[in-house]
Formats: C-alpha cells, sequence, structure tokens
C-alpha cells in the first residue's frame, strides 16, 4: 500500500526531524484534539508513503479528499504514531485498514481492486456488532524512527483496536492487504498471512483468516 498526491499544503508543520525521541500511539480523535485536522493527518500518510513507493499512480492510491472522507466515516480502524508533545508534536508513522463492502473486499482479495476504489460509500464504519471483512491499506514509519520502539508501539496497538473491536462484538472475520515491496512482502509473512496472487497492476495480495478471534 499505498498512496500519492499534492502535498504542498500544510504538510511542513508535521514533518519529523531527526532527535525527537518520545513516540506515542494516536487515534484520529486525540489529534483532532490538538487542532490536527484529518486532511493533515492524510497529507502526512502520504508523504510517508511517496517516500517508500516508487511510480504508483493516482488511479492506484486514491486522493486526499477520498482518504480524509474515509477516515472521517472509519476513525476505528486507524492510529497514529507521533513524537514528540504540545506544539512541536510530528506524525512519523501509522497503520489503517478499513472494513469493505463485500462486493469490492472480493475485488481486493482477488487482486483487482485500486485504493482509488476505496470510498466512504464502499467502506463499513464498524460501529455496530457484526462480522466484517478488512482491507489493511497500509503501515509505514519514516526513516529516523523506525526501530523496535515504533514497531512494538505499532503492533500492539493494532492487536488492541482487534481485541477491543471483539469486546464490543464487532467481529473481524478476516484480512487482505496488497504488499508493494519487499518489507511488505517481509510483514505479511510476519503475520502468517497466506499468498493468493499478483496484484492486476503491481504488488502481490496476502490474506488471513480472524475469524476465530470472534468464537470464544
Amino acid at each position: 500500500t499505498r498512496r500519492s498526491s499534492d502535498l504542498t499544503s500544510g504538510l511542513q508543520h508535521f514533518l519529523v526531524r531527526p532527535g525527537d525521541v518520545s513516540l506515542r500511539i494516536c487515534a484520529i480523535s486525540d489529534l483532532h484534539s490538538m487542532d490536527i485536522t484529518t486532511e493533515q493527518v492524510v497529507r502526512n500518510i502520504f508523504k510517508m508513503d511517496r517516500d517508500t513507493l516508487k511510480g504508483l499512480s493516482n488511479w492506484q492510491v486514491g486522493t486526499v479528499d477520498q482518504w480524509v472522507s474515509v477516515i472521517d466515516k472509519s476513525q476505528v480502524g486507524v492510529r497514529i504514531l507521533v513524537a514528540g508533545s504540545g506544539e512541536s508534536v510530528k506524525i512519523v508513522g501509522y497503520w489503517h485498514y478499513v472494513a469493505l463492502d463485500p462486493i469490492i473486499y472480493t475485488r481486493a482479495k482477488a487482486g483487482m481492486m485500486y485504493e482509488r476504489e476505496v470510498v466512504s460509500s464502499v467502506v463499513m464504519s464498524m460501529d455496530v456488532p457484526g462480522h466484517y471483512m478488512v482491507y489493511f491499506a497500509g503501515i509505514s514509519v519514516m526513516p529516523g524512527y523506525r526501530g523496535i520502539s515504533s514497531s512494538r508501539l505499532l503492533y500492539r496497538s493494532f492487536w488492541s483496536s482487534i481485541y477491543d473491536l471483539r469486546s464490543k462484538r464487532i467481529y473481524i472475520d478476516e484480512l487482505c492487504a496488497v504488499a508493494f515491496t519487499e518489507a511488505g512482502v517481509s510483514l505479511c509473512k510476519s503475520a502468517r498471512m497466506t499468498y493468493l496472487r499478483e496484484h492486476d497492476n503491481c504488488g502481490s495480495v496476502y490474506w488471513i483468516l480472524l475469524k476465530p478471534v470472534g468464537f470464544v
């Protein structure tokens, strides 16, 4: 995963500087309380992804407005890694997953979906009990902040979100992702995801069944 777009607006203050060592995980609502908008979050995500993934088109990755709408509809699947505090807080990493309508999820799992298709109308808000199929849209950490601490925070916060949903009878039955880089493939394998096929355009589709998590 994922995205690239115009990054000229509202970005500079939130770029990281080497030496910021205080890391923590924030929900979107936490950032809103710091007067950081969803658009600023998305622009930083695009910047991180553009630095990692070269040559992807807007059709493949989508637009800022599109992802702002998606995140605002379903904030439960987003966590942001930040460094610093107060006015010096900076976004340095993230993960993001979305529950999709079954039709579009089937396209994602078949390696036929482009992220431009992930719009708010096909995203499930995950605010009511039930069973959901999830597309893992992206994970990244900015250079200079990659390491055991950032990886542990992102990993633990991801599984914490899964079990928090479970406590509300909101179950993720399965998850798929497209790995575009060797690091992405390694991450999918480390998570014991199964390789399914190559994406129609680029990348490799991985999948994992999580349904047993909802039955104890």
